[in-house]
């Protein structure tokens, strides 16, 4: 299972901010004039803004956007709580980046019915104690890239399952930079 939080540092800043929610905002570093978003809202993504654009540019996207610093330790501690969450599903747990995890629960779960039971008690409990504005896209898979490739597949707040005879399926309709690893550099090299 991959569980990629939605918006992440937008959407605990949406939580703990009742006025920025439903609000196009964008989480840039301390010094908001030279600087980039670090992460869009889903209100602000839905106006074409986008992760790692500069400040100025999403301003003339978006002239309404609310740019706000961000705040490392909130979302560190954010983190930790629903990673606590999911190692009361299961130990092997691996952080991928401070709003990504991935799950190994072959034991746990014993098929996809169970996994997918799984998860929407997951995102329950996330929703419990962390915060209603606090979503995440889930993938369930044979394996790690293909679990990432489908939570990436349905944003946000989505839950894809993709069973081994329907790997090829998944494969057949995503780009090649939709792979983990994979970025315009690497598929110039691979064309």
């Amino acid at each position: 299972m991959h569980i990629d939080m939605n918006s992440y540092f937008a959407s605990v800043e949406q939580q703990a901010n009742p006025f920025l929610r439903g609000k196009p905002i964008g989480i840039t570093g301390k010094n908001q004039e030279r600087s980039v978003v670090a992460t869009a809202s889903i209100e602000a993504k839905k106006l074409g803004v986008k992760t790692a654009m500069s400040t100025w540019e999403a301003k003339n996207i978006c002239p309404s956007i609310i740019l706000w610093p961000g705040d490392p330790e909130k979302y560190s501690d954010i983190m930790h709580r629903f990673n606590a969450i999911y190692r009361s599903f299961t130990s092997r747990v691996e952080e991928f980046s401070v709003d990504e995890s991935f799950l190994d629960l072959t034991e746990e779960a014993k098929d996809y019915l169970g996994a997918t039971c799984m998860a929407q008690t997951i995102r329950e409990r996330v929703r419990e104690e962390c915060g209603q504005r606090i979503t995440a896209s889930i993938g369930i898979a044979p394996n790690r890239l293909m679990a990432k490739l489908a939570s990436e597949s349905v944003k946000p707040n989505g839950l894809t399952v993709v069973r081994p005879h329907e790997v090829i399926d998944l494969l057949d309709r995503s780009d090649l930079e939709d792979l983990c690893g994979i970025g315009s550099a690497i598929r110039t090299r691979l064309d």
